[in-house]
């Protein structure tokens, strides 16, 4: 037993000095190469990735800084700014103005600084400088300035192309495009900016253009026109004055010398003067004219429109066809026409032919004396206050026959026949086939208190106009003869119904650029002339081009300017106080 164990432990420590074998160590040496060739090949990858992404956002960082550079030098420029860029890649431009040299330059002209802004293809790098300007002189560059870039301030390196363009100054937009390009190692970064200028400056490369030796105050430069009063409207006939607001950033310039012009008149008479004195003629045609303000010396202008209200016509209503002798009946006109104001819808009332013992009042309630016979006809003329020195003054007619005093039955009405009254308005009533004066009361108020109240001798009701717009209000009012008693009585039921705006079109409204559309549209509920309701679009509209919108107290007008283009506009006419009560309407606009 002895020896067999002797025999065990021999071969085990045989074995294990003998150690692996060449094929043993030969298979693990293969494995351990797999597994770190594997890890190096992960290593790499992602250090490879690790450089790409950094050069990546290295480049994009260093162009995005030099933008922010470029933009704040060359947003605000106030008088001019000028970009040249090298037709041959092997020969650098040199500024003739200045005496330097580079690749591609851009020069930024202030009241008071210039700025120079140079790129240098060899080295990759953007320079700046900048020079005091004075009287209209810019500082020179030194000699060393002229010759390197070694005393400019460095803005951006890495950058292989560079290439501004100021040729779109002049335009509309007025922007300075500069093409970019920045490499890091491998990889490039490129980008197109375009800065808007603020000010309307000059893209010149010359100083005494630039700095003009003239009366304006150097150094300042106009960069808006303001007018007042905005888009008003002016009868036939009439005047305004219209006052410039000329303005330099956002201060007033020093100088407000503007020349005033107007464009679109058919009428030789209608002129401005000097001063801004805007007259229209008596035979002017157009509905629209334009005024413009152009800075002296400049080309920056304001512009705005001016309505002429064109009367058609005047319709004359009552509600009472049949008045009685001894007794008052109301009358209502209303104006027809385009761009009609408060002025061109006031009326002067008649009685034609005069008869003896009827009169009309300067608010259209005629008087019929009891001794005017019965069945005498009455014509009742409402002319237009602003056409009645005219050749042909805009007028309208009502007749009515005069009944017998307590005939047909007395009963409430008003000038139009309708019960409805408007928050804010007044509504005058009287009772037909009655020539005794009544005594007026209002027996149910609705619960609106004191802000409904009756004349007690006229019968006039007026209502406040701070009554909840939500709602419907009923009203009962009594007239009573004088002397009478309660058994005459007639009542009327009044109502002030809530507020509400309404297109009568429901269907998309057309209307050509360069011309005026009016959509009507039925505010009911509240007196208004169109001072109280605001008019928004989307798209947006720009009135500085000849286009805007306004409401009167019943239509939507559309002064679509000539450059306006074809567009669909989502137009919506809102309460000022109360936006809730709204009504939307397509426009479509074409070319």
């Amino acid at each position: 037993m002895k020896q067999k164990s002797k025999k065990v432990s021999d071969n085990f420590i045989r074995n294990a000095n003998s150690g692996l074998t060449l094929v043993e160590v030969i298979i693990a040496l293969a494995i351990m190469s797999i597994v770190l060739f594997a890890a190096l090949q992960l290593v790499l990858s992602g250090t490879k990735m690790y450089t790409k992404t950094s050069e990546s956002v290295d480049a994009q960082t260093e162009a995005q800084l030099l933008e922010s550079q470029l933009n704040n030098l060359i947003v605000d420029a106030e008088c001019s700014v000028y970009a040249c860029e090298s037709a041959d890649p092997s020969a650098p431009v040199t500024d003739d103005v200045s005496g330097f040299s580079a690749d591609a330059y851009i020069k930024v002209f202030n009241t008071s600084l210039a700025y120079y802004i140079a790129w240098d293809r060899v080295e990759s790098k953007v320079y700046y400088l900048e020079k005091n300007v004075t009287d209209g002189s810019v500082e020179e560059l030194s000699d060393a300035e002229k010759s390197s870039f070694s005393d400019w301030y460095l803005m951006g390196e890495s950058v292989t192309a560079f290439s501004p363009d100021s040729s779109h100054i002049a335009e509309k937009q007025r922007l300075v495009t500069i093409e970019i390009r920045v490499e890091k190692g491998n990889v490039h970064y490129e980008t197109v900016q375009n800065v808007s200028l603020r000010n309307n400056v000059l893209e010149s490369n010359n100083p005494e253009e630039i700095y003009p030796d003239d009366d304006v105050e150097r150094g300042e430069t106009i960069t808006e026109v303001q007018i007042s009063p905005r888009a008003p409207a002016v009868n036939r006939g009439a005047s305004v004055e219209f006052h410039a607001l000329v303005k330099s950033g956002g201060s007033t310039a020093a100088s407000q010398q503007v020349d005033w012009k107007v464009n679109g008149a058919v009428s030789a008479g209608t002129t401005i003067s000097d001063a801004g004195v805007l007259t229209i003629a008596a035979d002017e045609s157009a509905a629209v004219v334009t005024v413009t303000a152009t800075a002296k010396g400049t080309d920056v202008y304001g512009q705005t429109s001016v309505v002429v209200p064109m009367i058609s016509s005047v319709n004359v209503t009552t509600g009472d066809m049949n008045p009685a002798a001894g007794g008052r009946c109301y009358f209502t006109a209303q104006v027809v026409g385009l761009n009609l104001n408060a002025e061109s819808r006031e009326v002067l009332w008649t009685v034609e032919p005069s008869v003896a013992g009827a009169s009309i009042s300067a608010d259209g309630v005629l008087t019929i004396g009891s001794g005017v016979v019965p069945g005498t006809g009455i014509t009742v003329r409402a002319t237009v206050r602003v056409t009645a020195s005219d050749a042909s003054p805009v007028s309208g007619t009502c007749n009515v026959t005069v009944a017998e005093a307590g005939s047909g039955g007395p009963q409430i009405v008003t000038p139009t026949g309708s019960n409805k009254i408007t928050r804010g308005g007044v509504l005058p009533l009287h009772v037909s086939g009655e020539s005794r004066n009544m005594n007026w009361s209002i027996i149910d108020d609705g619960g609106l208190g004191d802000k409904v109240s009756i004349d007690p001798a006229t019968g006039q009701i007026t209502t406040a106009k701070d009554i909840d717009f939500t709602k419907d209000y009923s009203i009962t009012v009594r007239a009573v003869p004088v002397g009478g008693t309660l058994a005459e009585a007639v009542t009327q039921t009044i109502v002030l119904p809530k507020v509400s705006v309404t297109f009568e079109q429901t269907e998309a409204y057309t209307i050509p650029a360069g011309t005026i559309g009016r959509i009507p549209f039925t505010l009911e509920g509240l007196a208004a002339t169109g001072m109280e309701l605001s008019v928004s679009s989307t798209p947006s509209f720009s009135s500085q081009s000849g286009t805007f919108m306004y409401c009167t107290g019943s239509e939507l007008v559309i002064v679509a300017g000539e450059d306006m283009g074809a567009q669909e506009l989502t137009v919506t006419v809102s309460l000022i106080d109360n936006a809730t009560v709204r009504s939307t309407i397509i426009v479509d606009v074409t070319d």
